[in-house]
């Protein structure tokens, strides 16, 4: 195979690429890794020595405080038992919805089509939306978090569509075989859907992780608070006394008062980002064929 020589201008072209995505790349990445480190410091080199590329000095007390800091075992709980309901209640109930607005002979199915596109445009907004929480009862209850998101128009728009990809040939054996609707729909349709379904629980998981602003309206008892929330609160302190404060336990073996603010809350924003970090390169993998294979389709 001959090789074709890249002209002088070509060479230019892809060395200004690469230094641009290098440059992009450093931007996006660096804000994390300057948090990373300042965790993994100890608060007299961050004020002796200031913010440094390596950790100057090894040190695990700002996780140390984490960990024992009251409010944050139970903001993992809280959001462990809200992701723990909601991804698999979002998976099936998106799925649902796609696979009967996938089918061309569902009457109306135009019309429930266009409603849902309608509802990613425009919205009740908030006001309504906690008036409904409140006259269901659901105020300060942990199904406040879970079923106003059950699932959305663009997880269904996406799922309908990567359906649609599907050949009706695969229903149509089956049916000659003797399979029944549920069996074609478990058994068929779900198994070769993973690929959507995987991208729909990475997308509810994240939601669910990242989410504070509904638990912050919705919930008023502070023992069923999010992660996020009690994360949000420990960013507002500004100095290690109100972190103490805050605090419902001490830190054997610390002094929360000869402490950075900065470190603390350094050590609190990673250990909150951790799982979902550790969750993305197992479903990365899906992003291409689901997404691609669920692009708009009529």
């Amino acid at each position: 195979m001959v090789k074709r020589k890249q002209s002088a201008g070509g060479i230019v072209f892809d060395v200004i690429n690469c230094t641009i995505m290098i440059i992009l790349a450093f931007i996006m990445v660096y804000p994390f890794w300057a948090e990373l480190v300042m965790s993994f410091t100890s608060s007299d080199s961050l004020v002796s020595l200031g913010q440094k590329f390596w950790p100057a000095k090894l040190s695990f007390e700002s996780y140390r405080v984490t960990f024992n800091f009251g409010a944050i075992p139970r903001g993992y709980l809280n959001t462990i038992i809200r992701a723990g309901f909601g991804i698999p209640l979002n998976i099936l109930f998106t799925f649902f919805g796609a696979f009967f607005l996938s089918k061309k002979h569902l009457p109306l199915r135009g019309f429930f089509t266009g409603m849902i596109i309608f509802t990613m445009f425009f919205s009740g907004g908030l006001i309504p939306s906690y008036l409904l929480i409140r006259n269901l009862g659901l105020v300060d209850s942990r199904f406040a978090l879970i079923l106003p998101s059950l699932t959305s128009a663009g997880w269904l728009v996406i799922a309908r569509n990567f359906l649609m990809t599907l050949p009706d040939t695969l229903e149509e054996a089956a049916t000659i075989d003797g399979a029944s609707p549920p069996q074609i729909l478990f058994r068929i349709v779900l198994p070769i859907s993973t690929p959507i379904m995987a991208v729909i629980a990475l997308w509810s998981g994240v939601m669910h992780w990242n989410a504070w602003f509904d638990s912050m309206i919705y919930i008023s008892t502070n023992n069923k608070q999010v992660l996020q929330v009690v994360l949000r609160e420990l960013l507002k302190a500004t100095d290690p006394q109100t972190l103490m404060a805050m605090s419902e336990m001490g830190v054997e073996g610390l002094d929360l008062s000869q402490m950075l603010a900065e470190s603390i809350k350094a050590g609190a924003l990673m250990v909150s980002i951790g799982p979902i970090i550790m969750l993305y390169p197992f479903l990365q993998k899906y992003f291409v064929k689901g997404l691609l294979v669920g692009s708009l389709k009529g």
